[in-house]
């Protein structure tokens, strides 16, 4: 996921030290991968590019705890796995809001693209020879096409 640059910013203007630590949850188990440090000495360096060195520590941090567990394949999940995934934390935590109000009220960067902006085309698309290959779908390892 996109990093923004709050984090650098203060750090630089503070001069305070940034502990990236990466969680991960399974089941109810919480695994913690805490990082080294990290201190900014130059006021006027590039945020940006620190940001982006950060985000790269702290996926780093995950994928070493992700390392530590058996691989799982995607096509053993059910298809609405991660609303349910969603919905069991929110109502482990208590949390009674219906997912749609969260995710409308929820931040959206402006300068990402949407699944529905990137996929609009798909409404207007006239299916021919040229362009079939963009209706294809795999299911259970075999190709077959979406009617």
């Amino acid at each position: 996921m996109k990093l923004f640059r709050g984090t650098v910013d203060m750090a630089l203007q503070t001069g305070a030290e940034i502990v990236p630590i990466g969680i991960e949850q399974y089941g109810k188990h919480f695994y913690v991968n805490i990082g080294t440090n990290i201190r900014y000495e130059n006021s006027a360096s590039d945020a940006q590019k620190l940001t982006d060195e950060l985000r790269d520590t702290l996926a780093s941090l995950k994928w070493e705890i992700w390392e530590q567990f058996p691989v799982t394949r995607r096509d053993s999940f059910s298809d609405n796995y991660g609303d349910m995934f969603v919905d069991a934390i929110l109502k482990e935590a208590g949390y009674r809001y219906p997912m749609e109000l969260i995710e409308e009220e929820r931040f959206h960067d402006k300068t990402a693209t949407s699944p529905k902006e990137a996929f609009a085309f798909m409404e207007r698309l006239m299916p021919c020879r040229e362009n079939a290959f963009l209706l294809r779908k795999f299911c259970n390892g075999i190709e077959t096409f979406v009617k």
